[in-house]
């Protein structure tokens, strides 16, 4: 049948997994992003997030939960062929770095992002490299927003956190 002919013919590539990482953003319990602007530490503690460097505070777990799916979530291009020279890639010496730390595990997860390729046609994408993969991966230019990322924007920003499921009655009182 063609079905079989079709799948025959098929190129190495289009059998591989394009999941970046099996990872989930419920596994994750501590991240790390370093870039040429800094490092932001995040820690997960009883389902909230919070900023443990550069300074300490409340984080935004909309927000920071976001971030994380858009790391563990991205789909593969392409995959490199040759995988050997990384500073050809922007790797040996890479533009940002996350590190990922999961429950149950020792070592964390770390993607690093390098440059862009400099093929016309492949000016949306960007070399990136997981530290659970051999190989030199293309993923979309839309992992690069991880580059501009602020403290300030994962700091939550409500004056406090209140669970409106067990909330059954505010008081307001003024001075005196």
């Amino acid at each position: 049948a063609n079905e079989l002919k079709n799948q025959i013919s098929k190129k190495v590539d289009q059998f591989r997994d394009r999941r970046l990482s099996e990872l989930t953003t419920a596994q994750i319990n501590k991240a790390v992003i370093k870039t040429a602007a800094g490092d932001i530490e995040l820690a997960k503690k009883n389902d909230h997030w919070s900023l443990t460097k550069p300074f300490q505070a409340r984080g935004d777990d909309a927000k920071i939960g976001d971030l994380l799916s858009q790391v563990t979530t991205a789909r593969i291009e392409s995959f490199v062929a040759d995988s050997g020279n990384l500073a050809g890639y922007g790797l040996q010496d890479p533009r940002a770095a996350v590190s990922l730390f999961s429950v149950g595990s020792d070592q964390p997860t770390i993607l690093q992002i390098g440059d862009n390729p400099k093929d016309e046609k492949a000016k949306d994408q960007t070399y990136a490299k997981l530290s659970t993969r051999d190989a030199v991966v293309v993923l979309p230019k839309s992992i690069e927003s991880l580059l501009r990322i602020q403290p300030n924007d994962l700091r939550d920003k409500n004056l406090l956190r209140v669970d409106a499921d067990i909330v059954d009655r505010i008081t307001i009182e003024g001075q005196g």
